[in-house]
């Protein structure tokens, strides 16, 4: 699903919520976590960040916080695999996939 009211369908959803925030390594990923970081802040919605190199490293992301977390906010590091093959979640867990530029076509 695509987000259309990135407030409403996104921010208000996790903004009483403990997130994993995963990203990559890339220069748009790190400024759009400082951004979310800096809304996450003001707000003191609680978060972790786990910066991830490859699918390896986020699919070992994954099982090391899947326990303790409900909400994935993946930023360039999701767009471009099955997540629900690759990481198996439970049925409760919550991604929320960020790209900065289409990397499937």
């Amino acid at each position: 699903m695509f987000i259309t009211d990135i407030r409403k369908e996104f921010y208000d959803v996790v903004v009483n919520q403990r997130v994993a925030l995963l990203v990559s390594s890339d220069i748009d990923a790190l400024c759009a976590c400082k951004i979310l970081q800096a809304l996450f802040h003001c707000d003191q919605v609680q978060y972790t960040l786990v910066p991830v190199t490859g699918w390896q490293d986020l699919g070992t992301a994954f099982l090391e916080h899947k326990e303790q977390f409900r909400y994935f906010v993946l930023i360039n590091c999701g767009a471009n695999v099955d997540l629900l093959e690759t990481l198996q979640p439970e049925e409760d867990s919550i991604f929320f996939i960020c790209e900065a530029d289409d990397k499937t076509g």
